[in-house]
């Protein structure tokens, strides 16, 4: 089946790759700036494209890889007979399935990841949320996903925020809080490498049991000596992190 990549930004890419690996032809592969379509066509065997309107009417899926903002836009700028006649799919978790609704036939193809530049996963490792505009094209990318080796999940319309926020936190939130960790180490002149394991085997625990089994810290504990030394030192040192200190400590108590 022919791939048209539309957007060749971080996921974009990573998707390409993984189509291409899994023996997908990849026809164009379209940016605004010129080196990037170029690059990922090379890398893709496809043709770069620089324009919505060069796009031809040919292959099987056209991807959206671009900023959610843009879903939308990028949708009216294609050829009429590309929205009428193909299937159309963007990857975005925060979007719905309506914003392809000016498209004759579409979906969404959301990997649960976060991507990075040059990142190329394997995706037989991350979970694809699928939905469709009908029970047929809904078949047709349950076999898509199944040609990567991926797991997919079928989500419902008011399953889609539920399950990116539930990202923003265990990814966004999380890394931040990693962020703000080792700028503490980093100002009292400790290695913030000395976390790594501690962060590791956090993460690796959520495979044995719901996250709310694994709680430690002071705040679990009652321990209101150690949490007022940790008031007092970022009230020295980090007062900005004083009162999601507070707040983290208090859902703690009383969430868990």
């Amino acid at each position: 089946m022919q791939i048209h990549i539309i957007g060749t930004g971080k996921v974009g890419q990573a998707l390409g790759h993984a189509f291409f690996r899994a023996g997908h032809s990849i026809g164009q592969c379209y940016s605004r700036t010129a080196e990037k379509a170029q690059a990922t066509a090379q890398a893709l065997g496809g043709q770069a494209v620089y324009q919505l309107d060069q796009l031809s009417n040919e292959a099987g899926y056209y991807l959206l890889a671009v900023h959610d903002r843009a879903i939308s836009e990028v949708l009216a700028q294609l050829p009429e007979g590309i929205r009428q006649e193909r299937l159309i799919l963007h990857c975005s978790g925060a979007t719905p399935l309506s914003a392809l609704a000016a498209a004759k036939q579409y979906g969404i193809f959301y990997p649960l990841q976060s991507f990075h530049e040059g990142y190329q996963p394997d995706l037989a490792s991350i979970p694809i949320c699928l939905a469709a505009s009908s029970p047929a094209l809904l078949e047709e990318l349950k076999s898509l996903a199944e040609s990567l080796a991926c797991r997919y999940h079928l989500l419902e319309e008011e399953q889609w925020p539920a399950l990116h926020l539930a990202a923003v936190m265990v990814n966004n939130f999380s890394n931040y809080l990693f962020a703000m960790g080792q700028t503490i180490c980093e100002q009292a002149q400790i290695d913030p490498e000395i976390l790594f394991p501690l962060i590791l085997q956090t993460a690796q625990r959520l495979e044995e049991g719901p996250a709310k089994a694994f709680q430690t810290g002071p705040a679990i504990r009652g321990d209101q000596s150690s949490m007022q030394k940790h008031q007092a030192y970022l009230a020295a040192h980090q007062p900005q992190l004083q009162a999601l200190y507070q707040l983290l400590s208090k859902r703690i108590e009383e969430d868990l």
